[in-house]
């Protein structure tokens, strides 16, 4: 058996095009060439795909699942309905959004977060979180991060974590010059242990909260309503917040 492949715009056994991205929901259109199944059987096909992949990196890893399923001779409907359901996955890349005036009445609304009530704008707003809460985020992950999230209107960074989750801290000074790039195109609030290490190295220029949730208030109290939350740390720790 033959290795299949995937790719976004180019050429390979499975080819995602026509893509429109969305915070919730991205759409796009797949097309099948010559895919080899494990059955020694060729696959030649076009389909739609609905489903959670904000940004390239996530698409790719739904081409990944795509092509595998394909091998397998799984047929398509089955794919699309699989995939459509898919949500993200809490500690990965996760998406949800929350009313600023519904939390601010009752804070314990949403994963215990300690919101606080003053802080919230008095009409009511949508507030989009995206969470990338992982111990081994680097400063890649970071730039695919923030590069699907700044197109969208108001955008905010949360960005922070804890030292010692994994043998490998991430690269500050790599991380400091990222920043410095986007600062004129995206609100930056830095949080936790990593952030307060980065808000020292700029001579307290940048804004810093010590705890994500005082963060994440102070994104929603400036007006901005797509929040991208990047925290190295274990998402079970912080999900005890």
């Amino acid at each position: 058996m033959k290795i299949n492949t995937y790719s976004v715009d180019g050429k390979s056994n499975v080819q995602a095009f026509d893509i429109d991205y969305g915070l919730y929901e991205t759409t796009f259109q797949v097309k099948v060439t010559g895919l080899q199944t494990v059955e020694n059987k060729y696959v030649n096909n076009f389909f739609q795909v609905k489903t959670f992949a904000p940004a390239q990196h996530h698409l790719e890893n739904t081409l990944s699942a795509i092509t595998a399923s394909l091998s397998l001779g799984t047929i398509p409907n089955s794919i699309i309905k699989g995939v459509k359901n898919f949500r993200a996955l809490p500690g990965r890349t996760s998406f949800r959004n929350i009313s600023s005036v519904e939390t601010a009445l009752n804070p314990s609304m949403q994963n215990k977060s300690s919101f606080v009530k003053k802080n919230y704008q008095t009409n009511h707003q949508i507030i989009n979180l995206i969470e990338e809460i992982n111990p081994g985020i680097n400063v890649t992950a970071i730039k695919k991060s923030v590069a699907m999230i700044k197109d969208y209107e108001n955008p905010a960074l949360v960005l922070g974590g804890n030292y010692g989750v994994t043998c490998e801290e991430i690269d500050e000074e790599s991380l400091l010059e990222y920043l410095g790039q986007i600062g004129n195109d995206l609100y930056i609030i830095l949080t936790g242990e990593l952030g307060k290490s980065l808000w020292d190295k700029t001579d307290g220029k940048s804004i810093y909260r010590s705890q994500i949730d005082q963060a994440i208030n102070q994104a929603i109290k400036e007006g901005f309503n797509n929040i991208l939350i990047v925290y190295r740390s274990n998402f079970s720790d912080l999900s005890k917040r």
